[in-house]
C-alpha cells in the first residue's frame, strides 16, 4: 500500500507554468487563480463523496472524513493567505512617501 504525498492544505505545491517571460519573472495572477481553482476542486470533491455517502453508494466513510478534512483544511490554508495579503496591503498604504 503506497501512501501519497499530500500538499500544504490539500493546494500542493504550486509551480509556475512558463508565461514566455523573462525567466525567473512569476505572474503572481496566474498563481493566485490556480490555487483558488485547486481548492474549489478539493471542495467540489468533499461535496461530491458526502453526496455519495447520503446516498449509500460509499462503503468507506473514511474516504467521505478525509475528503472534507482535506477540503476544510485547504480552504483554511486559503482564507489564511489572504488574510495576511490583506494585511501586508494596509501596511503599504499606511507608509509615508
Amino acid at each position: 500500500m503506497a501512501i501519497d504525498k499530500i500538499g500544504v492544505g490539500g493546494i500542493g505545491p504550486l509551480t509556475p507554468k512558463p508565461s514566455g517571460k523573462v525567466s525567473g519573472d512569476v505572474d503572481f495572477a496566474s498563481i493566485l487563480k490556480e490555487s483558488i481553482d485547486k481548492v474549489n476542486q478539493l471542495q467540489l470533491n468533499a461535496e461530491n463523496a458526502m453526496e455519495k455517502l447520503a446516498k449509500g453508494q460509499v462503503k468507506d466513510i473514511h474516504q467521505v472524513l478525509v475528503a472534507v478534512e482535506e477540503a476544510n483544511l485547504a480552504f483554511m490554508t486559503m482564507m489564511e493567505i489572504r488574510n495576511k495579503l490583506i494585511d501586508a496591503y494596509q501596511e503599504l498604504m499606511r507608509l509615508q512617501m
